[in-house]
């Protein structure tokens, strides 16, 4: 943000909650997904009883190009949900 501040670039930082999708690889997801996929348990890190955000790779593609084309976002951070806890 910095060279953003010093009008070096334009900048706009979009923060998601964990990827999913095809082709993703990701060291905390992976697992849960390939795991049942190769017909073996699937294992979550954490307190499986804890809701958790996700987000599908297409649908944060989306919110990138949504926030690129809108002048307005620029300068700040974006914190862009999911589609809810699951």
């Amino acid at each position: 943000m910095a060279a953003h501040n010093e009008k070096t670039i334009e900048a706009v930082i979009p923060r998601f909650p964990d990827f999913f999708g095809i082709n993703v690889t990701n060291e905390l997801m992976g697992p849960l997904f390939n795991a049942p996929i190769k017909g073996h348990t699937a294992y979550w890190l954490g307190d499986g009883n804890t809701q958790h955000d996700l987000i599908n790779i297409d649908d944060a593609a989306a919110a990138c190009i949504l926030l690129a084309i809108n002048p307005n976002t620029y300068g700040k951070s974006w914190h862009v949900p999911g589609a809810g806890p699951v």
